[in-house]
């Protein structure tokens, strides 16, 4: 993604193993950027596998901005869905990737099946595709910083 290469790329890519870092990445982006890179992250990651596979892997710790950019984005049934998925892990949300994948060893393999069930059923219901949503987002973005340029 564009957006990602511009801000951040490899160091970001870098980062998400590290919630330290991975916040002091985000925190050097535009707002609206961090919110269209952590949404395309998961969505990635939902729809190549399931919220099971986007949670083990580095992405997970997106999670929360990809649901507040869902949000702002229209895109609410996704993010509810998203919200479902984050819930399995209770109150405390484990950001370090470990923690993350040692309690998901707990979890049955089932966990996230009715989040996923459920952002896919949402990805079907919504005028556009995430995607197109997210690319608009994007294309939206990077015009605005070439005009400021």
């Amino acid at each position: 993604m564009i957006l990602m290469e511009r801000w951040g790329g490899d160091r970001l890519l870098n980062s998400l193993d590290s919630p330290a870092a991975f916040d002091a990445v985000l925190s050097e982006m535009p707002s609206s950027v961090a919110d269209v890179v952590c949404a395309d992250l998961l969505l990635g990651d939902v729809l190549n596998g399931s919220f099971h596979q986007y949670f083990h892997n580095s992405f997970g710790i997106t999670i929360t901005r990809a649901i507040e950019a869902m949000h702002k984005l229209d895109l609410s049934e996704h993010a509810d869905a998203a919200g479902v998925a984050l819930a399995v892990f209770g109150p405390d949300f484990p950001r370090d990737r470990q923690r993350r994948m040692d309690q998901m060893d707990e979890l049955p393999e089932t966990a996230f099946d009715a989040a996923t069930d459920q952002f896919y059923a949402a990805e079907d219901r919504h005028p556009t595709s995430m995607n197109d949503t997210l690319q608009a987002e994007a294309s939206r973005l990077l015009s605005e910083s070439e005009r400021l340029t």
